[in-house]
């Protein structure tokens, strides 16, 4: 592989999109897209709606996890209260830290070094690369540990019914940006994959399993400019399948 093929951002790949073989036997072939800005705003206000649906239903029905979180809050005293929430605030953590890191001046250099590392010809350069990774892996510790620290100070002047209510929030946030996510990427899925069953002929293979590796390979990229062009197009021979995930 050149260098040029090794500089190829990922994204590069799915401008024009890209035919990838799901399972050889049966035979699944589907056509990947790059999503375009009104995919993307529709994959995030289906999101937005997943959660909005499970916040109102958290909060006004009530469902079988909710009435299991309830009774096991019931249960919890302060302190595990206090962990539970602070457990459940690793993400908000995380997305602090590495901000302040990285808006920090002297880390500027070694983040973007990092943040476009690849694998170096020069031993000394690869050296480089993972003696920044151990200082921001040290770096990342000691500044989420003092975060952790604040939120179980804050958390500990609240009672038992604060904390409690507390934690009830803070599961159903989680729960409703879990159903975001589901459903932001089900959508992104629905609007980049199509299934192609358009099939390629070859009189050189016989068997089903040898036709299938040639029109996956070889052959497959023969005909990719006519296929490329009907699922980009929407023809009848391709059409758009919402994933279950």
């Amino acid at each position: 592989m050149g260098l040029s093929e090794q500089l190829r951002r990922v994204t590069d790949l799915f401008v024009e999109g890209t035919e990838v073989v799901v399972q050889e036997e049966p035979p699944v072939l589907v056509w990947v897209n790059k999503l375009n800005a009104f995919e993307i705003e529709e994959a995030r206000r289906d999101g937005a709606a997943a959660r909005a649906r499970m916040l109102l239903a958290l909060r006004d029905i009530g469902t079988d996890e909710s009435t299991v979180f309830e009774a096991r809050v019931v249960e919890m005293d302060e302190n595990a209260l206090v962990e539970a929430i602070v457990a459940a605030a690793a993400g908000e953590i995380l997305v602090k830290v590495v901000g302040a890191i990285e808006s920090d001046p002297e880390w500027a250099e070694r983040m973007e070094i990092q943040r476009r590392a690849r694998i170096a010809d020069d031993p000394a350069e690869q050296l480089v690369v993972e003696q920044i990774d151990r200082e921001f892996a040290e770096e990342y510790a000691k500044r989420s540990t003092e975060l952790e620290e604040q939120k179980r100070a804050d958390m500990r002047l609240l009672d038992k019914t604060g904390l409690s209510e507390k934690y009830r929030e803070v599961w159903r946030e989680q729960q409703a940006n879990s159903s975001f996510h589901r459903e932001f990427q089900r959508t992104q899925l629905y609007f980049a994959t199509r299934v192609c069953a358009a099939t390629v002929k070859d009189s050189a293979t016989t068997s089903r399993r040898g036709t299938t590796r040639r029109a996956t390979t070889g052959s497959a990229r023969s005909t990719s400019a006519s296929r490329s062009s009907s699922c980009r197009t929407g023809c009848s021979r391709c059409s758009p399948t919402r994933s279950s995930a």
